[in-house]
C-alpha cells in the first residue's frame, strides 16, 4: 500500500485478514523471512498510527522493577532496608526474577512472614546456582494463573504512515521578501538595525522607496510579525552586548537594579541628563542612549 513507512508496510493488515491466523498465512506469505519474523514476534504492536516495540521494565540497576529496593519496602511495610536488601539478593541468586515467582514470595512474605521466607530463599539461592530452572518448576510463569503486574512496556519506533514533508515556511515566501525577513540577522550594529527599522517604517510615505522598502510595502501582516520579531530579537542581541563606557555602565546597572517605584523619579533624572540640564564626566554616547533606554523599557 502507498504512503506507508518500511515497517508500516510489515505491519498493516487488511480488513480482510481480521482473523490473526489468517493474517498471519496470507500477510505472512507475502513477506520476506525477516519481514515475517518481525510481522509474527510478539514483541510488536500497533496502536493507530504508530508502531510500538516491548522493552522490559527494569530499575537503572538492571533488574526487575518490582525487585528494586524501594518498591519491596513498599509492598512490605514490615521489611527494614536490610531484609529488603536480602530479599532482593537471594531472589535474583534464585533467578525467582520473573512475575510468578515475585508474586508467589511475595504472598509468603505476608502469609509466612519475612524471617521464613528469607530463611527459605537463602536456601533456595544456593540450591539454584547449582543448577538451573526449566519450565517445569512450579514458579515458573507458565505453571500460574493468578493475575500479576505487567514488567514490561512499549514505546514507539516508528509510524504506520509516511508523514508528508511540508516545505518551510521561508522557502515559500518571494525572495525580496525572504530576504528583507533575515536582513536583522546581519546587521553588526545598533546603526544598521536602526535604519532599516526607520526606513521600513517610513516605507509607506516614500516617494521614492529602495528596493527593502517595495519589498517590506508588499508584504502580509504575518510576514511583517515574523520580520519584526526577527528586528526585536537581533536588537536584544546588539544591546545585551553593547561595549558601554564606565558612564554608561553606571547608568545601566542604576537602571537595572531601581524598584518600579524609584522608575518615575529615575526617568526625569535620566531625561536631564541626556538633555545635558544634568552635567556629568563623560556622557554616554547617542548609542549608549538607546541602550540605556532600552534596559528602561524591560524594566516597565
Amino acid at each position: 500500500m502507498a504512503g506507508l513507512t518500511y515497517l508500516g508496510n510489515i505491519f498493516y493488515v487488511t480488513e480482510e485478514y481480521e482473523d490473526i491466523v489468517d493474517a498471519v498465512i496470507s500477510k505472512g506469505s507475502s513477506l520476506s523471512h525477516g519481514q515475517r519474523l518481525y510481522f509474527e514476534s510478539a514483541d510488536f504492536d500497533v496502536q493507530g498510527n504508530a508502531i510500538m516495540k516491548r522493552h522490559e521494565i527494569t530499575s537503572p540497576d538492571s533488574v526487575p522493577e518490582r525487585l528494586r529496593i524501594d518498591n519491596i519496602l513498599l509492598r512490605h511495610r514490615n521489611m527494614n532496608k536490610a531484609q529488603a536488601a536480602q530479599y532482593k539478593d537471594y531472589m535474583l541468586r534464585s533467578d525467582f526474577t520473573y512475575p510468578a515467582a515475585i508474586a508467589e514470595m511475595d504472598k509468603r512474605v505476608r502469609t509466612e512472614g519475612v524471617d521464613n521466607t528469607l530463611s527459605y530463599l537463602e536456601k533456595m539461592a544456593y540450591e539454584m546456582e547449582a543448577c538451573d530452572v526449566g519450565i517445569e518448576d512450579a514458579l515458573h510463569t507458565r505453571n500460574q494463573d493468578e493475575e500479576i503486574m505487567p514488567t514490561y512496556g512499549f514505546h514507539k519506533i516508528d509510524s504506520m504512515y509516511i508523514e508528508p514533508i511540508e516545505t518551510p515556511w521561508m522557502l515559500k515566501q518571494p525572495e525580496l521578501v525572504r530576504r528583507l525577513i533575515t536582513t536583522p540577522e546581519r546587521c553588526k550594529n545598533l546603526n544598521q538595525l536602526k535604519n532599516l527599522g526607520k526606513g521600513c517604517y517610513e516605507a509607506q510615505k516614500t516617494e521614492n522607496p529602495a528596493p527593502y522598502q517595495q519589498a517590506y510595502k508588499t508584504m502580509s501582516n504575518n510576514q511583517r510579525a515574523i520580520f519584526w520579531d526577527k528586528y526585536n530579537l537581533r536588537k536584544r542581541q546588539l544591546m545585551e552586548n553593547y561595549k558601554l563606557s564606565d558612564s554608561g555602565k553606571a547608568l545601566a546597572k542604576r537602571v537595572q537594579y531601581a524598584k518600579k517605584h524609584e522608575l518615575p523619579r529615575l526617568k526625569a533624572n535620566l531625561v536631564k541628563l541626556q538633555k545635558g540640564q544634568i552635567k556629568m564626566r563623560d556622557p554616554p554616547s547617542v548609542q549608549e542612549w538607546d541602550v540605556v533606554w532600552w534596559y528602561f523599557s524591560s524594566k516597565i
